[in-house]
């Protein structure tokens, strides 16, 4: 027999009131007692850690059982740095941050698309968020409070400007596909630094610039033929994305 797993009961689902209440509670004042810079600085330990020949991406997971604060501290980080915070988390459930509306977008990939258009729609993912960045004067707090469903539909409309330009380079060999994408947001980081280095609050070697995160990474795992099929994301070494599951 076959479950699926990202399929909840309906008596499990928050009515209105309920879903006030938890937002409520979430967005209550923080015990943080350290925490947040504490994870920030082993994000920075990983980003230093991170080379090609190791490491396929510069990501890692965080990883712990639900209700245990994962999400908070991810949203915790964006008043110290850039967090462009996505929840994949499944359209029927009744957890909280809810489903980011980005977050169908980015799950559709593989379907009738080549590795490369697949590669070309997370990049433009990336390069959408870092360019909005280098277009606006906004500190870190104030960027993740502008993550709506208009600043959605902005970037959402920004990654289908860039795969259809990016269309050539998609339809090139896995190592010219990366040589090109990787030069391209090179170039927009180093616009990225030379407008935003002075806003951040504490040192940035302990500290990543922007942390992509992903609440609810495993939606981007896929069943295929009985075996996982992993969608990776790749990032440029000055950035980091955070996976919480």
């Amino acid at each position: 027999m076959r479950i699926d797993v990202r399929t909840e009961p309906e008596d499990l689902r928050f009515s209105a009131e309920e879903t006030v209440a938890v937002r409520n509670a979430f967005n209550r004042e923080y015990k943080d007692r350290g925490l947040t810079k504490a994870f920030l600085k082993h994000a920075a330990h990983c980003l230093r850690d991170w080379d090609r020949e190791n490491y396929y991406s510069a990501y890692f997971a965080l990883v712990q059982a639900s209700t245990s604060g994962k999400s908070s501290l991810l949203l915790r980080s964006g008043n110290y740095v850039y967090v462009v915070y996505c929840s994949l988390r499944h359209p029927e459930s009744g957890g909280y941050p809810e489903r980011s509306t980005i977050a169908k977008d980015l799950e559709d990939v593989g379907e009738g698309q080549s590795l490369g258009q697949s590669l070309a729609k997370y990049v433009a993912y990336l390069y959408a968020c870092i360019e909005h960045l280098t277009k606006c004067d906004v500190s870190p707090d104030a960027f993740l409070k502008q993550q709506d469903c208009q600043f959605w539909l902005g970037i959402k409309n920004r990654m289908a400007e860039l795969q259809k330009e990016w269309n050539h380079i998609a339809s090139k060999d896995m190592a010219g596909r990366e040589t090109e994408f990787v030069s391209k947001l090179k170039i927009l980081w180093e616009l990225f630094l030379q407008q935003n280095t002075k806003k951040f609050g504490f040192d940035q070697e302990l500290s990543p610039y922007i942390i992509f995160a992903f609440d609810e990474a495993r939606m981007l795992t896929k069943q295929s033929q009985g075996k996982e099929m992993g969608i990776y994301i790749p990032v440029p070494s000055m950035s980091l994305s955070a996976h919480s599951n």
